[in-house]
């Protein structure tokens, strides 16, 4: 019997009956928030990070697994004496052996480390994650750079890789009367957490902010609009102004890696909101890593820091053509 349906008042539904319809609405495993689950460093810096609260989407296949925490949590990152630096890849799983009686599966949801073995200094695939924690389904949520004998992780050590879990609606789901039939192809949202690292340049064109990554875009439509928005909540400069964009850096991009700045030159006061949004085009079909970028308006006669970031939040939505 190849058939099903769930929600029968006498019948029986199990766990995949019940969040396979929500399964069907989300682009794949991810956070929730923006803020959910982010990987920060100790306010007194040992060989711990602190993950914060939030809810995580995880998928194993065709079966979606929810996962929260209502509290943060400290992770103890493994030391290192091999002789090299190593990369830590922080994840949220979710442990299928902790079903239980009580309500909602107590710590059913677990934070783990996999570090890849001897002197390998590549950061770990997901591939290679999967069976170092056992096999369990996860969302990877930061990779921790890890010096050979350090005692304890910095906010430069920490590269946020969490994905927002996205909702994708099906095609009939949209009433048409009200918006353009299919005006959205699809869309993603995204997150660096900057933290207290200051990067600085004197280039008088836009150089990537290190350290962070993480986010792709897939673009299914040769030369279709992309409707790109970015907030900074909390951010200013020292010595010059600066700017900010993205850059989609593909496999097969019309121009090699592109720059676009999103939002407009922003001053060096007092740390302020800042946003902006842009309509982009000139972009080939495939997938793209998308990496914040940094101009100092000074143009070579100095250098200008960023200061006092927090994360920074942008979304790309592809439009219909």
């Amino acid at each position: 019997m190849a058939r099903y349906a769930v929600n029968f008042p006498s019948g029986t539904t199990d766990h995949e009956g019940i969040f396979r319809l929500f399964g069907r609405m989300l682009s794949g495993s991810g956070v929730i928030g923006s803020g959910d689950m982010a990987v920060a460093a100790q306010s007194t810096p040992d060989m711990s990070v602190s993950v914060a609260t939030g809810d995580a989407a995880i998928f194993s296949g065709v079966l979606l697994y929810h996962g929260w925490a209502t509290t943060p949590e400290n992770v103890t990152i493994p030391a290192n004496s091999s002789g090299v630096t190593k990369i830590t890849a922080v994840v949220a799983a979710i442990d299928t052996a902790a079903a239980s009686a009580t309500a909602n599966n107590p710590n059913g949801l677990v934070y783990q480390t996999f570090t890849l073995g001897g002197t390998d200094t590549a950061t770990p695939t997901d591939a290679q994650i999967s069976p170092g924690i056992g096999g369990k389904p996860f969302t990877r949520l930061a990779n921790v750079t890890v010096g050979n004998g350090v005692t304890s992780i910095n906010s430069g050590n920490i590269a946020n890789t969490r994905v927002i879990a996205n909702t994708r609606i099906g095609d009939a789901m949209v009433t048409t009367s009200s918006i353009a039939s299919k005006a959205v192809t699809n869309a993603r949202g995204m997150s660096w957490s900057i933290g207290s690292t200051a990067p600085s340049t004197n280039s008088t064109s836009f150089v990537a902010i290190t350290g962070v990554g993480g986010n792709t875009f897939t673009q299914e439509q040769a030369g279709a609009l992309l409707l790109v928005t970015m907030n900074v909540p909390e951010a200013h400069t020292t010595a010059f102004n600066g700017r900010i964009g993205l850059r989609f850096t593909g496999t097969n991009p019309v121009r090699g890696a592109v720059d676009h700045e999103i939002v407009g030159s922003f001053s060096n006061t007092a740390s302020t909101s800042h946003s902006g949004t842009r309509i982009l085009g000139a972009l080939a079909t495939g997938v793209y890593d998308v990496q914040p970028i940094f101009l100092n308006t000074g143009g070579g006669t100095g250098t200008t820091n960023i200061g006092d970031f927090s994360d920074i939040l942008a979304t790309v939505v592809e439009l219909k053509r």
